[in-house]
């Protein structure tokens, strides 16, 4: 099996793609003449451009969940009642639908006294199952966010990080609502995987219960030569008899009882001390992603106040909405804590993430929202 590390969320939007990734957020418009009022006008071109725009981050072997706005999908909750009955209100739901009704794809799932029925143009997703299987990527799931809305708190379409974290968390709903999966509640090829896995026993598990039940034997036989059930045992195992009948009683030893090695705890002055020589060595930089002027040099006399000395300062080619602060993972918990501290003071949202390398030990993204 390979290995695929960090999800990628991939966000369709009536006239974009949007991609979450490690803390980071990028998106692609689509041109209205190849892809308009959910439909895909130009396949040929609608491919290239998601595939150019998703090789760009140069990214292999990853996981990725399509998810599909309200504004690409259509639901509609109706009674849980006798079959024939919804058998009639799903197909009236479908007419309903404005699409080619071979490209029109359904989803039920059942909530308690009502069914939820979900519909979408598959022809976005399997264009986009393409690109991504060009990729060496996986696609785990195509999802409606209209299901997790209530987890996320919000009414709207708009995705932010926090919210594309959440989503990817909640692995449940996203097998529940898979339009992959047919039919109600079925479930998915992957979950299908690890409970095949889970019956036939992993090889690890196998191998621990052969070695346990040699073990098992070895030992049984050790006890019949010693009680000389076996008259002629082989050689190593007679010698083995012979060398643990000579064995000893080890001596246990109490150890002897220190002062010095009951731990002193750490003094606050010691902790303080620590975190003001931690100011002067990290590297920070700070990028205005707000497209207001001079946000980043405030942010950087903010942190100069605290103590911090190495700073430099950027803008970004996009836009953000909220403050994102990526660290090494070298960085102490203390100096995250105090930066994520203080920019919370003048951001509405600042979040955190480790990150595996960087030219800066810090590097502070600010967001629109203050």
């Amino acid at each position: 099996m390979l290995f695929f590390d960090s999800k990628v969320l991939l966000y369709v939007r009536k006239n974009k793609l949007e991609v979450f990734l490690n803390g980071k957020h990028d998106e692609v418009e689509f041109p209205p003449k190849i892809f308009q009022n959910i439909e895909v006008l130009d396949s040929a071109g609608f491919e290239k451009l998601i595939g150019d725009f998703l090789a760009g981050f140069k990214l292999n072997k990853k996981k990725a969940l399509l998810l599909l706005s309200g504004e690409v999908t259509f639901q509609k909750a109706i009674p849980a009642v006798d079959q024939d009955k919804v058998a009639v209100m799903t197909q009236s739901f479908l007419d309903a639908v404005p699409f080619d009704p071979q490209n029109v794809v359904l989803k039920k799932l059942p909530m308690g006294d009502q069914i939820l029925l979900l519909a979408t143009n598959k022809e976005i997703y399997e264009i986009l199952l393409k690109v991504i299987g060009n990729l060496n990527w996986k696609l785990i799931s195509v999802a409606p966010l209209s299901v997790f809305k209530e987890k996320l708190g919000q009414s709207d379409d708009v995705l932010d990080i926090g919210s594309a974290r959440k989503v990817l968390s909640d692995n449940m709903l996203i097998k529940l609502s898979n339009f992959l999966s047919n039919g109600e509640g079925e479930r998915d090829s992957d979950q299908a995987e690890d409970e095949e896995t889970q019956k036939k026993g992993s090889p690890l598990t196998v191998v621990l219960i052969i070695v346990f039940a040699l073990l098992i034997i070895s030992g049984l036989g050790f006890e019949a030569v010693k009680l000389g059930v076996v008259k002629n045992p082989p050689p190593f195992v007679k010698s083995f008899v012979a060398g643990d009948s000579k064995k000893t009683p080890e001596k246990k030893v109490q150890p002897e009882s220190s002062p010095s090695a009951t731990p002193k705890p750490a003094s606050a002055s010691g902790s303080l001390q620590g975190l003001t020589q931690q100011r002067g060595k990290v590297k920070i930089q700070v990028l205005n992603g707000s497209n207001v002027a001079g946000q980043a040099g405030k942010v950087k006399d903010q942190l100069s106040a605290l103590g911090y000395q190495n700073i430099e300062t950027g803008n970004t080619e996009n836009s953000f909405t909220y403050t994102t602060l990526d660290y090494l993972s070298k960085v102490p918990n203390g100096v995250v804590d105090e930066l994520k501290k203080e920019l919370e003071k003048t951001f509405t949202k600042v979040t955190s993430e480790a990150t595996k390398s960087g030219t800066f030990d810090i590097t502070i993204t600010t967001g629109k929202s203050l």
